[in-house]
This record gives structure tokens, C-alpha cells and sequence, in this order.
């Protein structure tokens, strides 16, 4: 089972990986939902609207980029057990 979180306020998104988006008027906030392990990190973002300047840096740190959409089947397929998810 994996220790981890998924991130999906999307101020915290932009602060801990320190970018900036346009998605929202007068906010520099970007959709996106953030998984993070022990052994891995993945951004589930609209990948056509990321830069190429971006995709430099997210590899840089090891962050997997996924479709934004990806989250949903992403979490069913991992191994939970139960009583073992936290939702705040």
C-alpha cells in the first residue's frame, strides 16, 4: 500500500511546485491535481497547455505529467487497503 497524497487545492499545487497558470481571470492558479509518494510524483494537468520551459523543469524535479482527466482511473487502479484513506 502506498504512503501518499493527492493534493487538489489548487493554490497549494502552484505554491509547492512553484508555477503559475492562466486558467482563472486575475489568478495565477492552473487546474491540476497532484500526486505524491514516497516514490513518485505525478501532475494530472492539461498537458498541451504546459510549456515546453515547464516540462523541462517538471522533469528536472522527476514529476510525471498525466491528463488531467487520468486522476480518477489513477487512484482506482491503486492497491488501497481499506480503512486506510484519509480524506480531509
Amino acid at each position: 500500500m502506498p504512503i501518499a497524497t493527492l493534493l487538489t487545492n489548487l493554490y497549494d499545487i502552484a505554491w509547492v511546485l512553484n508555477l503559475r497558470g492562466s486558467d482563472f481571470p486575475y489568478s495565477p492558479i492552473f487546474m491540476a491535481y497532484f500526486f505524491v509518494s514516497l516514490h513518485s510524483a505525478i501532475l494530472f494537468i492539461e498537458k498541451d497547455k504546459l510549456p515546453d520551459q515547464v516540462k523541462g523543469y517538471l522533469q528536472e524535479l522527476n514529476i510525471l505529467t498525466k491528463g488531467y482527466s487520468d486522476v480518477w482511473g489513477f487512484l482506482r487502479g491503486m492497491d488501497w487497503e481499506v480503512g486506510k484513506v484519509r480524506s480531509d
